[in-house]
């Protein structure tokens, strides 16, 4: 009876590890978007009513303004699994086009550069534009059947490792244009981090700590603290492999919970201000660290491979 007692106990034990390290791996999401399910192009030629992008965020009351009735794109996708919430919008706004023949394009495509799928934004020649990306779900009610209004709480409350980092594969970037990376929890409760682009002329997988999200770096460069943002360095103004951060701001509500986000949507040059823009990605992901969750694991497993002797032996 005690042995069996015994063996119970240490079944049961062997059986809470294991559950307990596949919901900790379970609950943090690893990507973003792999950029192989393929979506336009969409294609911006009419200048006249740009309205996209006119503001942006600069107190902690405004919000992110979403792309204008004047942007073109739409959505794609139900359920996919390289895709984050399952669903991408996309959408293009021409802001100036001096000769009136430069029109600006964003799509997702395969090509003999990038043969898995990338996102490509391009500006042709002498006009300037902005792109935005949406992650926010699949519902036509709250976005529209485009998807063109966002979703602040369409994905549900996914989580990202707030010790972890976006990794963005860059294909080939330009210099200095503004790329905006905005995470909702919903519509009072965001960060948006702004980035200037650092010339990209070949492969690189780029970094962005995720730790910028957090409530301690709001308002910056305004309220820079004392402390330096892991992954980000000392000092102003931070730098990240992608490029120099602008500024970091955040919701009336205060930052995003990145254990519960809502929405994530990119932005290409918001103010639509650089000419002759060119970018590809390859991906977005945000690797999650196991180191704990895989001791957890293996110590479940080396529990019940010892229970099935055990048991053997009682047989």
């Amino acid at each position: 009876m005690v042995k069996a007692k015994h063996f119970k106990t240490r079944l049961m034990a062997s059986c809470v590890a294991v559950a307990l390290s596949s919901v900790a791996n379970a609950a943090l999401v690893p990507f973003v978007d792999e950029f192989s399910t393929s979506q336009g192009a969409y294609v911006d030629a009419d200048a006249s009513g740009f309205t996209g992008g006119n503001t942006l965020p600069t107190t902690t009351t405004t919000l992110p303004p979403n792309v204008g009735a004047d942007a073109v794109g739409g959505t794609i996708g139900s359920g996919d699994a390289t895709i984050l919430g399952g669903n991408r919008d996309m959408f293009v706004a021409l802001a100036v086009d001096p000769g009136g023949a430069a029109p600006a394009s964003i799509e997702v495509f395969t090509s003999a550069a990038c043969p898995t799928g990338c996102l490509s934004f391009n500006n042709q020649s002498g006009s300037q534009s902005r792109g935005q990306v949406q992650w926010d779900g699949l519902n036509d009610v709250v976005e529209g059947t485009d998807g063109r209004a966002i979703n602040y709480t369409g994905l549900s409350g996914v989580s990202f490792d707030p010790n972890g980092a976006f990794k963005v594969g860059v294909i080939s970037a330009d210099f200095g244009f503004r790329f905006d990376i905005t995470l909702y929890t919903d519509d009072t409760h965001w960060t948006q981090v702004s980035l200037q682009s650092n010339l990209h002329t070949a492969f690189s997988e780029t970094t962005i700590a995720l730790a910028a999200f957090s409530q301690g770096f709001c308002d910056l460069p305004n309220a820079f603290p004392a402390n330096t943002i892991p992954g980000l360095g000392a000092g102003w103004p931070l730098t990240t492999s992608f490029g120099v951060v602008n500024d970091i701001n955040c919701g009336s509500g205060g930052a995003v919970d990145l254990n519960s986000i809502g929405a994530m949507v990119v932005d290409i040059d918001p103010l639509g201000e650089t000419v002759d823009i060119d970018l590809r990605i390859d991906y977005i992901r945000t690797p999650v660290p196991e180191p704990g969750s895989v001791a957890l694991l293996g110590a479940g497993l080396l529990g019940l491979f010892g229970v099935g002797r055990r048991f053997r032996k009682l047989a």
